[in-house]
């Protein structure tokens, strides 16, 4: 399913609709997204991803640790110190994409990586290829559209919290799982909070935070939602005894 935004353009055109505003599925929308919805884009740009090195208590992760600057390729299109691109929110401009043919262009860089052995970039597939193929048409909105690093950073603060637009909890510690980050914020908003959810993903070592989740989390039955949540030692009732 990762791959289906790739083509917007064939999905939603045929219904009328221009522009859409793209969310996953870990994140709370706490602002009024008609402030960004009607973007003035400028030439040759259509892709608004928000710009995730402006929040002061949020890890910088720059493109050196996503793509191999080895290839000319790269270097012709980003510089190593450039802001990483998270792709978990983004408003798109779906005429000015389809013009552009970019699900086309994603797929080229895909056969062009595997035939390179898979060094255009070091981890993952769709967002390194979907975050290349629209670089060049990137118009970034204000970083608190995309408060990201919930689910593997501790220090983002409170009042970073509370002036975001959109809280979004990329990593492995979702906010649903019992050892997840700020599930305080989440749980307003949980259609269930009968069950403790146990995440099958293991938090990785990635050296710039780059982190990449795809796994289900896995529903611990026998727990109650106040046993998920921690407690003044920052431990749940499972991760006290590991």
């Amino acid at each position: 399913m990762n791959f289906a935004r790739n083509y917007v353009d064939d999905l939603v055109l045929p219904l009328g609709v221009e522009r859409v505003l793209y969310m996953d599925t870990d994140t709370i929308v706490k602002g009024d997204v008609l402030e960004i919805w009607d973007t003035e884009f400028g030439p040759n740009k259509f892709f608004g991803p928000a710009d995730s090195c402006s929040s002061p208590h949020t890890t910088p992760n720059r493109m050196k640790g996503q793509y191999d600057f080895r290839h000319k390729m790269i270097k012709a299109t980003m510089k190593p110190t450039d802001c990483y691109i998270n792709a978990g929110v983004y408003l798109l401009d779906v005429t000015r994409y389809r013009d552009a043919k970019v699900n086309k262009r994603i797929a080229k860089l895909i056969e062009e990586r595997n035939r390179r052995g898979k060094t255009l970039w070091k981890t993952g597939v769709h967002q390194p290829s979907f975050i290349l193929a629209l670089y060049n048409h990137t118009q970034k909105l204000p970083g608190s559209w995309n408060q990201g690093q919930l689910g593997w950073n501790p220090r983002i603060t409170g009042a970073e919290l509370r002036a975001s637009k959109v809280l979004h909890w990329n990593g492995g510690k979702k906010p649903w799982c019992c050892r997840g980050l700020y599930p305080a914020e989440w749980a307003p908003y949980a259609l269930n909070q009968k069950n403790c959810c146990e995440c099958t993903l293991s938090m990785p070592s990635v050296p710039r935070g780059i982190l990449h989740h795809s796994r289900t989390p896995k529903c611990l039955t026998g727990h109650s939602a106040k046993d998920c949540l921690p407690d003044k030692s920052g431990q749940t009732p499972d991760s006290a005894s590991t």
